[in-house]
């Protein structure tokens, strides 16, 4: 008779254990599919690749209709000739502190700040552990947080 309970205990907990790696795995189906994007995103990366002062950021899904087509949030470049003075010494010592970082820090910092996206979501879009992107991020923080001299 124990024997019989101890069945169906396992059974119980395994099954519980399919079904949470289901649902992780139906949460990363959604997350790469939203990020694919719509066709608009794919024919704007299109018609600006070869234009260097324009980027459309990897991750961007998100496109809106105009009267005359539609808009894709891009990156516009600036030379440094035309942005004011006082405005470069403002944002400076942000770039240069967040510049050593890895491209993927920098990346979850960009997604967390500008786009107010939880960690939890950016681990699923990113297809990283949740403390790897937490890490990430905490590490982003206390380089702009650090003074340049002690």
């Amino acid at each position: 008779m124990s024997f019989r309970f101890t069945q169906r205990w396992s059974r119980s907990r395994y099954a519980a254990k399919v079904k949470a790696r289901a649902s992780m795995r139906d949460r990363v189906l959604k997350a790469a599919a939203d990020r694919l994007g719509p066709p608009a995103v794919a024919l704007a990366r299109a018609r600006f690749a070869g234009q260097a002062d324009i980027a459309i950021d990897p991750l961007e899904t998100e496109c809106r209709a105009h009267p005359r087509g539609f808009e894709v949030r891009a990156w516009a470049l600036v030379p440094h000739s035309e942005v004011p003075a006082r405005l470069a010494n403002s944002l400076a010592p942000s770039i240069d502190k967040l510049s050593p970082l890895a491209p993927s820090v920098r990346q979850i910092f960009f997604l967390s700040t500008s786009y107010g996206i939880a960690i939890r979501d950016i681990a699923i879009l990113l297809d990283m552990p949740r403390r790897d992107v937490r890490r990430a991020m905490l590490n982003a923080i206390a380089s702009l947080d650090s003074k340049a001299e002690w």
